[in-house]
């Protein structure tokens, strides 16, 4: 997109984001070639919730409407073993 006629105010505008945002990852760009986002580091990937416990998670939600977050991060840890923060959840 940098190369079109289009500026920075105005893609930002069509994104719903900060012009500041565009402008780095437009100036990420143009240093490296790419804007793909910087892998996982592997010493914090049990943090990160993965497509089963996502899930889990939806599936409480509708089970439960109401239910609290401290109750979805106990019977994640009781049903599926994993012991997520409620901050990750």
């Amino acid at each position: 997109m940098w190369q079109s006629d289009l500026q920075p105010k105005k893609i930002a505008a069509h994104l719903s984001i900060n012009c500041s945002t565009v402008r780095k990852i437009l100036q990420k760009f143009q240093q490296t070639g790419n804007v793909r986002k910087k892998p996982y580091p592997a010493d914090k990937a049990w943090r990160k919730i993965n497509e089963t416990v996502q899930f889990f998670i939806a599936f409480l939600v509708l089970e439960k409407p109401g239910v609290y977050l401290s109750e979805i991060v106990m019977e994640v840890k009781s049903v599926l073993g994993l012991a997520h923060t409620k901050s990750a959840i």
